[in-house]
């Protein structure tokens, strides 16, 4: 069954519409260990407490954050610390340890000396949380327009994959959907890719399958350009040939109007979108080129996790 979806979606072809894109930067997901609280980058500079002070905003303590340096000076360990929480989203930092030798000593190295603090998430600042994916509806459909079967996804709001209550619905995502689901990638939702970004530019510069996802496909979105954002990927799934794609995503001003996927210069999957008013992809419409003609094969409706349900 997989061998043969993913068969059926590389040999089609199309036209190729254009749209103007923005300029985006993927947000992703940090682990918290103190809380429940999921993070998420914002490229904001944590602001930083000293060992006693007061914090008087509502906040959450997430995790705690290490900085290394073999500088020992306070001032260069804390700017370093400040970029280690930025990149893990906190809004700020609750200064532990101001500058300890490592405990790994290295007599060949240079000292290394460690920093850490507590990360701290203002309850003013998680607006995001009920934008964090909970569950995906799939509708699929024949090449008559009828639907043949319904497919669900539980997340967790780590992007993880709930168990699979049937056992083809997680594989029918992994297999046929997971590479080309841009909203999903670009918004971070998911767990299924390791991310590298470009550190000139603070941007993604590409993804990969991440090592934990045993049974996915190997995928490497490789972003070539950000404005507009233009996306090579390579998709290889056991001992077949690897498929080569583009994706084209199109915004209407901040957000994600739909995608176009290309093979071998030719569209064959477009991808459309529909908002709520809370700015969310409510749902999605994903059609398959057959022949050269685009065909009904996918609607996609999500629902999101409840922000009281995550603050503490």
């Amino acid at each position: 069954m997989k061998n043969l979806i993913l068969v059926q979606l590389f040999i089609l072809s199309a036209l190729n519409p254009k749209a103007q894109l923005v300029k985006v930067y993927p947000p992703f997901y940090s682990p918290a260990t103190l809380s429940t609280l999921p993070l998420v980058y914002t490229g904001a500079v944590p602001q930083i407490f000293m060992p006693g002070d007061a914090i008087t905003k509502p906040h959450t303590r997430t995790h705690v954050v290490e900085a290394t340096s073999t500088r020992s000076d306070i001032n260069t360990l804390i700017e370093v610390i400040k970029k280690v929480g930025m990149q893990q989203g906190v809004d700020a930092l609750m200064l532990l340890d101001l500058g300890k030798p490592s405990s790994d000593f290295n007599p060949e190295a240079l000292p290394t000396f460690v920093i850490a603090g507590v990360g701290i998430k203002f309850h003013d600042n998680v607006g995001y949380l009920d934008t964090i994916l909970k569950r995906k509806s799939i509708e699929v459909f024949d090449d008559k327009g009828e639907k043949v079967s319904t497919k669900v996804l539980q997340y967790t709001w780590r992007g993880q994959l709930e168990p699979d209550v049937f056992s083809n619905h997680r594989s029918f995502y992994i297999d046929s959907m997971m590479a080309f689901d841009a909203a999903s990638f670009l918004e971070g939702h998911n767990d299924f890719y390791k991310i590298f970004i470009n550190p000139d530019s603070g941007y993604i510069d590409r993804l990969a399958t991440a090592s934990s996802c045993t049974d996915c496909p190997g995928v490497k979105h490789q972003f070539v350009d950000q404005n507009p954002p233009l996306i090579n990927t390579r998709v290889s799934s056991g001992a077949g040939p690897t498929s080569l794609f583009t994706i084209n995503p199109r915004y209407i001003g901040p957000l994600l109007d739909g995608v176009v996927i290309q093979r071998k210069g030719a569209n064959f999957l477009f991808i459309y979108y529909k908002y709520d008013r809370q700015g969310r992809i409510e749902e999605e419409r994903w059609e398959i080129v057959v022949r050269g003609k685009a065909q009904l094969w996918l609607k996609v409706y999500n629902s999101f996790y409840n922000k009281s349900a995550l603050l503490d």
